[in-house]
């Protein structure tokens, strides 16, 4: 924590219940971006009267969406009624000086709640057209900022956490008391907001398989953004023109005249700046069927994140040519000329000379293969089907453990994937008990759709989505990035027969949280054939503790531990690291996790000198007995040279933002959530605790 040169941290002692305190510590050269301002706001989980404020005295139901509002002098902060549709959410405080300040909320129990941290002009949260508060547009490029989430529920319980998913604005670091004893040192960026900068770029730079998430740094046109680093998600989606619109220009009795002929043709937009170059085009793009001599009329948003440097725009036609979707660029308007809607006619003319060629953004294809291979992997029809299985627990709220195990069936002409077909093959109680009549039959299936249409890949020898499939434009890369589609699809797809409908969406969007993660942590296509990974498969490692005996550990060594969970199927990846070091001779140390169940036979332990760097095999602990064991002393004994399987292993495509983040270098403990469900496998950075008495929020040197 030397980084963040912060003054000494005065924690409240007030000990009320139902209610925490926040200190922000602000530094001096954080002013360099003007006052601070904090806005916060949330859903109410139940009706509340302010006391104090516009709303004094008035019941605020259930579900409304509130803010913290200022009031009147010397009076506490309170909730308000959000502002109007379409309007901006007022801050409660402005910081304009460094120092420490402490905000104390009130007991009200909220969710999907936010405290945003705004800095320089045109930073703000406003509401949309149904007055639901939208956090700040991350591509925007004036302002800088970031928040915390959190949920404060009906049992008292406060879940809170950072979140990188959409962009990093300024470092912050969370603890809360009393601690947990998961993430007892807190969770969150601990670098400078220069320091993350400079060492995100460097990290980029030190591999060429990483070099697509350098734009992550960089704005629309490529230059370095000194506002954010935007998720690759935020990338992909948001860099460019909005997505473009087509119709037909051949209504009425004078319809424009043109030469196109008859066929089915495709457009893409992209942005130019002044010296010409170009944004990446939107990830996906659009067709259209034409009879001979119509035009088309093509419209589109502007560039939102970059409009004051957009010169002009290139659109682009699309035909298939030799089976090769061939793209000429058939216009080039100025940015100038639109005073609301962009948009401009193809009536055949003639190809654009001097434009740039059409560049999709690389990502958009970024695992393309990886997807592929993932289905191809457990296809069915093989010499020797490979089967993957897979466990969830979360969401259901029976305490039960779900096991699926399956394989991709493919279409009857068997030219392409259809889809990953998991069924539910045992219910557990979380002590191995079978669960006489669960909630959905065994043998359910839980299909996970191959994400290559004719509608995202533009090539018409492949299937139509299915008609309940959502984002059905989108590429299959950029459905991983942004859990979208195919995996993200649980609420749409038809529940079957005799399953308890919530309990199979739940469990169903777990399966599909878990190959995502799987794919942007570089894991699902393992030599290994990996089986075993996701919820509910790794051990959650707690805080380890000193043990007085005879050991061979070094005193004033740090030694550092890692832990992973093995049945039949085999093994699973390591969650969260923790460390201790031994002070004195004779000092063992005990590696301690929270109970697993009995679907896990062996819990393994592994020891290392380096943080992530452990290379001993040091325990292998039955998981048996009533009582399943939660501990291990290390006396110094080892069982052989081994590490364990690691998220973003070398050589295969991941997502190097979120690895970024992950890195003990940058976050507390390698805790961050940086990607899509990348709570996943015992990586959860989110902190909880019953009667929250303080919660510290720590911003870094901006």
């Amino acid at each position: 924590m030397d980084t963040l040169n912060e003054p000494v941290v005065s924690q409240t002692t007030e000990e009320t219940t139902n209610m925490f305190t926040t200190s922000l510590i602000i530094h001096q050269n954080a002013l360099q971006f003007g006052p601070i301002q904090v806005v916060m706001y949330g859903q109410l989980l139940e009706s509340y009267t302010p006391a104090y404020g516009p709303q004094a005295g008035n019941v605020l139901n259930v579900n409304t969406w509130v803010c913290l509002t200022a009031t009147a002098a010397g009076e506490p902060f309170d909730y308000t009624t959000t502002p109007a549709p379409g309007s901006t959410v007022q801050a409660f405080n402005t910081y304009t000086a460094a120092g420490t300040f402490s905000m104390q909320l009130p007991t009200v129990q909220i969710q999907a709640a936010h405290i945003v941290f705004l800095f320089g002009p045109g930073a703000n949260v406003v509401t949309d057209s149904s007055g639901l508060p939208q956090q700040p547009i991350p591509t925007a490029q004036s302002g800088v900022y970031d928040f915390v989430e959190f949920t404060y529920n009906t049992s008292n319980v406060i879940y809170i956490n950072t979140s990188m998913i959409d962009q990093f604005g300024m470092p912050i670091c969370i603890q809360i008391n009393p601690t947990e004893s998961l993430l007892p040192a807190g969770a969150g960026v601990f670098m400078s907001r220069d320091e993350v900068f400079s060492n995100y770029l460097q990290f980029i730079q030190a591999d060429s398989s990483r070099s697509a998430f350098a734009q992550c740094a960089n704005d629309a046109f490529g230059n370095l953004s000194s506002a954010r680093i935007v998720s690759p998600k935020t990338a992909v989606l948001d860099y460019g023109v909005a997505g473009v619109m087509l119709s037909l220009l051949n209504q009425g009795t004078n319809p424009p005249p043109s030469t196109l002929p008859a066929g089915t043709y495709y457009y893409a937009v992209c942005a130019l700046n002044s010296s010409g170059a170009s944004t990446y085009a939107q990830s996906y793009i659009a067709s259209i069927q034409v009879s001979a001599n119509t035009a088309v009329n093509i419209a589109w948003a502007g560039n939102s994140s970059q409009p004051l440097n957009t010169a002009s725009y290139n659109v682009y036609r699309g035909c298939f040519i030799n089976n090769e979707l061939t793209w000429v660029c058939i216009a080039n308007p100025a940015a100038s000329s639109f005073t609301s809607g962009c948009a401009t006619m193809d009536n055949g003319q003639a190809t654009v000379s001097g434009q740039v060629a059409l560049q999709f953004n690389p990502m958009s294809t970024l695992f393309d293969a990886e997807i592929k291979q993932f289905f191809a992997h457990y296809r069915s029809g093989q010499a020797q089907p490979k089967q993957l299985t897979l466990t969830a627990t979360d969401g259901t709220n029976d305490g039960y453990v779900y096991t699926f195990s399956g394989n991709t069936v493919m279409t009857v002409d068997g030219n392409y994937d259809n889809y990953l077909s998991l069924l539910l093959t045992s219910v557990v109680q979380s002590n191995g008990t079978v669960v006489a009549h669960p909630p959905i039959p065994l043998n359910t299936a839980f299909n996970i759709y191959f994400p290559f249409w004719n509608t995202n890949t533009y090539n018409p020898n492949l299937q139509s989505p299915p008609a309940w499939a959502a984002y059905q434009n989108v590429p299959a890369s950029v459905m991983v990035l942004a859990a979208e589609g195919v995996f993200a699809d649980n609420s749409t797809q038809p529940v079957p027969a005799g399953a308890d409908a919530a309990k199979y969406v739940v469990l169903l969007g777990a399966l599909e949280n878990q190959v995502v993660a799987a794919i942007t942590r570089g894991i699902a296509n393992l030599p290994a054939n990996p089986q075993n990974w996701g919820n509910g498969t790794s051990p959650i490692q707690t805080a380890p503790s000193i043990e007085i005996g005879t050991t061979s550990l070094k005193p004033g060594q740090v030694y550092y531990y890692l832990l992973t969970a093995s049945n039949a199927n085999g093994e699973s990846f390591a969650g969260l690291e923790f460390n201790m070091m031994t002070i004195a001779p004779n000092q063992c140390i005990q590696i301690n996790w929270e109970a697993m169940p009995s679907s896990a036979t062996f819990i393994n332990v592994y020891r290392g000198t380096n943080s992530y760097a452990e290379n001993e095999l040091i325990a292998q602990v039955a998981n048996i007995g009533a009582v399943p064991p939660t501990s291990y002393i290390d006396n110094g004994s080892t069982i052989k040279q081994a590490s364990p399987p690691m998220y973003f292993p070398t050589g295969i495509p991941s997502s190097s933002y979120d690895q970024f983040f992950h890195l003990t270098s940058v976050s507390l403990n390698g805790a961050a959530y940086a990607g899509p469900y990348d709570d996943q496998g015992g990586q959860s950075s989110t902190l909880s605790t019953a009667n929250p008495t303080a919660t510290i929020i720590t911003l870094g040197t901006i």
